[in-house]
């Protein structure tokens, strides 16, 4: 029987994703994800392999997150994050994120608790009609699939 510790796992540093994705017949271009809105919501609770549809969030607040995405019609992504560091856990952070061209915007919103979503009017927020902090500085963020 295989176990882990059997084998030894080093990276090849002479293969690259883009040699390997050729010699497959994959495309390359075009494969980067085309959004134009993201929501960026802190989760702490456990993350599995589909996390933002598979978590332990409220239903309701599952709901309303999907429902964002809905109302998207397909030009939305959704993401968990975690922050970096030690920080104090008194709020979440809820990012809001339109990718445009011409005038981007971001907010951060910061929630006490998940079903303080329920009251937000993401469609307002993104016309400008809504007053939450928009962050007239980007933050940089990296967001990486693990």
């Amino acid at each position: 029987m295989f176990e882990p510790q059997d084998t030894e796992l080093t990276p090849d540093p002479d293969i690259f994703c883009s040699v390997l994705s050729r010699d497959m017949g994959e495309p390359l271009f075009a494969t980067a994800l085309n959004v134009e809105y993201w929501f960026l919501l802190e989760y702490d609770g456990p993350w599995r392999e589909k996390a933002t549809a598979d978590n332990e969030l409220p239903p309701e607040v599952q709901l309303w997150l999907d429902a964002q995405l809905e109302a998207t019609m397909g030009r939305g992504r959704m993401q968990f994050i975690k922050q970096e560091g030690e920080r104090p856990r008194d709020h979440l952070t809820f990012y809001v994120v339109h990718a445009r061209e011409a005038e981007p915007m971001m907010c951060r919103l910061r929630l006490e608790k998940y079903q303080d979503l329920l009251q937000l009017d993401v469609e307002a927020l993104v016309a400008g009609s809504a007053s939450y902090e928009e962050l007239s500085q980007y933050v940089p963020m990296y967001l990486l699939c693990t």
